[in-house]
């Protein structure tokens, strides 16, 4: 039987979400077997967007038992971070993309100090206790080489 494209997507974003074959069949009316063929042809990820589905329940659950304001002054810090997330990502991936261009050890210095306090400001380089974070800046002898990497040091017992 011939499925519409309307059919398959949904039974992706089912099937992403984390529903079961079974599950999908009933509410796409896609046959089991061609949902497996179709997801194994096509490499899908099962449940990789289960995590959004469990913030929406914490979400709704929250919205049942806390105040209005309560939950208005944190969408508003939530809107705000999400805001200055994207904006800390993209000049990131700016920066990066310039990496070939880099003179020398200053340039690569600022793009770490830059990478640094933008993980300070999006709480993945803690300070003041907690793990530490190292930034390694690799270039080879013309700097056509040159990287980035960011990793996260053994806690050691703290």
């Amino acid at each position: 039987m011939a499925y519409s494209e309307h059919q398959w997507e949904e039974a992706r974003g089912f099937f992403e979400a984390g529903l079961s074959l079974g599950k999908i069949e009933e509410r796409t009316g896609i046959s089991k077997a061609a949902l497996s063929k179709k997801s194994k042809s096509e490499h899908w990820e099962k449940g990789k967007n289960a995590s959004y589905v469990e913030a929406r329940v914490l979400i709704a659950e929250k919205k049942e038992t806390e105040s209005k304001q309560s939950l208005n002054c944190a969408d508003e810090v939530a809107n705000d971070k999400i805001i200055l997330f994207g904006y800390t990502r993209k000049n990131i991936k700016s920066m990066m993309g310039k990496i070939e261009d880099f003179d020398g050890p200053a340039d690569h210095k600022a793009a770490q100090e830059t990478i640094d306090r933008a993980g300070m400001f999006l709480g993945v380089v803690p300070r003041n206790g907690g793990p530490q974070t190292a930034i390694q800046v690799n270039s080879g002898g013309d700097d056509s080489q040159a990287s980035v990497q960011i990793y996260q040091l053994p806690d050691n017992g703290r």
